[in-house]
């Protein structure tokens, strides 16, 4: 019996035990006609507005035949997607990027751009999400997604990019409806949101944004086929994550919409003083959170450093 059959094999095991698990099934077809799964919006019906470009750091995840939806967390290599897509493998795995329709209805599918997975970096169960590295620098080409770890609150507006079914790149809006719903969906998960945007075979990992920010607030875990689901909040993913992101030498990018900019708040308390001066040392020396990377990067190179020393001075000393 070869590699590849004990794999399928155990894949199979894994991801197919259950209406409620988004991982498809192995032998969902590709190329059949250029649409979106569960008839949602194709992405390309966007063109020219914020969402429209949110698409370009997803991609779709095959695991031998089996998809899953992930995404780029950080440069130049690191994405994440759901724990129950890839607990813990490399062979077999890649990632498309560029995988949608060309016109808004029917069109042609565009020039794709795909990755080997050449190293699996973390999961957390619990959390439902797993980290990994790809081959080369997809972030100089597709972009690295925002993400912002402001828990969520019911009745935020949403909207979801995904490879359902494995099929072409597809859009579908909502809200969320449910906070702090542990296990609801799968059994053991520490925390779960209820999302009305889709859930279906392919989207498991897929990033849910903040309709007005445009950054990854939660990841698509789990539901029944094409109607809305569960996601877990980035609010605990990245408490748990950047640990192993940064010790892999990635970088995430924190949400523009609540950084105004190195500052030297360092303990966002609404003031620069000398408090800030152990919180800068104690990040610059650690991981620093998204929050504290936004006040104290004065170099904007994606990290705390010695290069942001002389634009930490000339913050605590004032205008």
């Amino acid at each position: 019996m070869n590699l590849r059959l004990i794999s399928t094999i155990v894949l199979a095991l894994i991801f197919g035990t259950g209406e409620l698990l988004l991982a498809d099934s192995p032998g969902v077809a590709r190329g059949v006609g250029c649409a979106p799964a569960c008839g949602k919006q194709n992405i390309e019906c966007l063109s020219g507005q914020p969402e429209y470009d949110s698409r370009l750091p997803v991609g779709h995840m095959t695991i031998l035949d089996t998809n899953c939806t992930a995404w780029i967390i950080a440069a130049p290599n690191i994405l994440m997607t759901n724990a129950h897509c890839n607990p813990g493998f490399v062979f077999g795995l890649s990632v498309e990027f560029n995988q949608e329709c060309d016109a808004c209805s029917g069109g042609s599918l565009k020039v794709t751009d795909s990755y080997e997975v050449t190293e699996f970096i973390h999961s957390n169960s619990a959390l439902d999400y797993a980290i990994f590295r790809v081959e080369g620098d997809p972030a100089s080409v597709w972009g690295v997604a925002s993400v912002d770890d402001t828990p969520p609150v019911v009745g935020q507006a949403i909207y979801e990019i995904h490879h359902g079914s494995g099929l072409p790149k597809g859009y579908d809006e909502g809200q969320i409806t449910s906070i702090d719903v542990p296990g609801t969906c799968i059994p053991g998960t520490q925390i779960e949101i209820g999302v009305s945007a889709i859930a279906t075979g392919g989207a498991s990992g897929s990033p849910i944004f903040d309709a007005s920010s445009h950054c990854v607030i939660g990841i698509c875990h789990c539901g029944p086929p094409c109607v809305g689901g569960f996601g877990i909040p980035m609010s605990a993913i990245l408490a748990d994550a950047l640990p192993h992101i940064q010790g892999a030498g990635g970088q995430v990018v924190p949400c523009s919409a609540n950084c105004p900019g190195a500052d030297g708040d360092i303990n966002d308390d609404g003031t620069v003083n000398g408090a800030d001066i152990q919180a800068f040392v104690t990040a610059t020396l650690g991981i620093p959170t998204p929050d504290e990377l936004c006040h104290g990067d004065f170099d904007d190179d994606g990290s705390l450093n010695a290069q942001d020393v002389q634009g930490m001075t000339m913050a605590l000393l004032g205008p």
